[in-house]
């Protein structure tokens, strides 16, 4: 039996020596073939995380189709705005690591959103908007039509009319009334034919062209009421369709 002070007389040996050691030992007749020692950091343990899935409108419903058998209706729901044109759906919700979130998102027609069309944030100069429209001729329904825009847009004749009245009587009361008119040689408006909804077939309406005079430039906005009522009227219908296939399958809850 070893003694205390055979204990602290023991050998302190190195790292290399207590590796060698241990496969001195583990190396006899029958025992290891073949040793890997790593030395570092052991790798991360990752848990499962939810899975988040972005698509076209059409996204939730293809999911189901392929993936129903693995979750219960009743832990299923789809958050539906038929205004925004998305369906928002979460399957397996009770869980973290299970959970799948799929959303699906009508997408206005890339050529539409490009032009700025119904957006009134940033207008455009007479020249800016040549810029826009210069090779985008196939999407006018009239050839004739895009030549004649973009030579009024070139070569822009516009006046500028102010009038100024003030009103004043007996009774104290007091206004002023103030009237700006702008008229110029560019078209009122011409028509366009271009998909509202991508992946949708394209459609004709007709664009106006509304000039604003602002620090005594002329600045261009397009705007379409066909285009907004048609866009309007197909977010509403795409999603009507999407949401009459899934809702036997997933609770739908409007907003």
């Amino acid at each position: 039996m070893e003694s205390e002070n055979d204990f602290t007389k023991a050998k302190k040996i190195s790292k290399k020596e207590a590796k060698k050691d241990i496969i001195e030992m583990s190396s006899g007749e029958g025992g290891l073939k073949y040793v890997m020692w790593l030395d570092g950091k052991a790798p991360e343990q990752h848990n499962d995380q939810p899975v988040n899935i972005s698509g076209t409108i059409t996204a939730p419903r293809l999911f189901l189709d392929q993936r129903k058998s693995e979750f219960y209706a009743k832990t299923a729901h789809a958050i539906v705005s038929r205004t925004d044109g998305e369906i928002k759906m979460v399957i397996n919700e009770h869980t973290v690591d299970e959970k799948y979130t799929v959303t699906g998102q009508i997408e206005k027609g890339k050529k539409f959103v490009e032009l700025g069309i119904n957006t009134y944030k940033n207008g455009l100069t007479p020249l800016a908007l040549v810029q826009k429209l210069r090779l985008r001729r196939s999407i006018f329904k009239s050839v004739a039509e895009w030549s004649a825009l973009l030579t009024a847009l070139s070569n822009v004749e516009a006046t500028v009319q102010r009038q100024m009245d003030e009103e004043k009587d007996d009774r104290g009361n007091h206004g002023i009334n103030f009237k700006q008119t702008v008229t110029s040689n560019i078209p009122k408006e011409f028509t366009l034919v271009l998909p509202l909804i991508e992946g949708e077939d394209a459609v004709e309406i007709e664009v106006f062209v509304i000039l604003e005079v602002d620090n005594s430039r002329i600045v261009c906005y397009l705007e379409s009421v066909d285009g907004a009522d048609l866009i309007e009227t197909a977010f509403e219908t795409l999603v009507n369709k999407e949401v009459k296939d899934i809702c036997k399958l997933v609770t739908v809850i409007y907003r």
